[in-house]
């Protein structure tokens, strides 16, 4: 799914908490920051990027940006690339978690939130699983996920 295919289905749902085409536009303008931010992740090579919509399931957010990275170094890499993204399109962090051991790191971005796990936390934790009624978006240059819902690492 393309951004532009987005457009006619984004906020369309009934159960949707900010319906109106206001919001709508915001969500789309929030979606292209959201791919943006995912891009920088996949260039800086994350391990299966998701991102998924929770707009009718949250008040807090918009969408949710998860991605693995294979070491610490990489988690910090990841983060920081996503960090200097937001910053160059305007976004603010609202808090941040994690970045002293970077086993989780939590960034909110406000409508966008960044989970950065570490393999055996992302499979413990399993955000997926706890999403899946959430709406994925396709990431652009990203492998579909190979973290089956349930996964839990060894």
């Amino acid at each position: 799914m393309t951004t532009g295919d987005y457009d006619h289905n984004v906020g369309s749902s009934s159960g949707s908490a900010r319906p109106g085409s206001f919001h709508r536009r915001l969500l789309i303008e929030t979606l292209k920051q959201a791919l943006r931010l995912a891009e920088a992740m996949v260039e800086k090579k994350a391990i299966d990027p998701v991102l998924l919509e929770v707009t009718d399931f949250v008040s807090y957010g918009d969408y949710l940006l998860i991605a693995t990275g294979t070491s610490r170094p990489h988690v910090e890499a990841l983060v920081e690339a996503c960090t200097a993204e937001a910053a160059a399109q305007g976004m603010t962090v609202l808090n941040s978690e994690g970045r002293e051991t970077c086993r989780w790191v939590l960034v909110d971005y406000g409508e966008v939130l960044l989970h950065v796990f570490q393999p055996n936390e992302r499979g413990y934790y399993d955000l997926e699983g706890m999403w899946l009624d959430a709406k994925p978006i396709e990431i652009p240059g990203a492998e579909p996920s190979s973290y089956p819902a349930g996964f839990v690492a060894s």
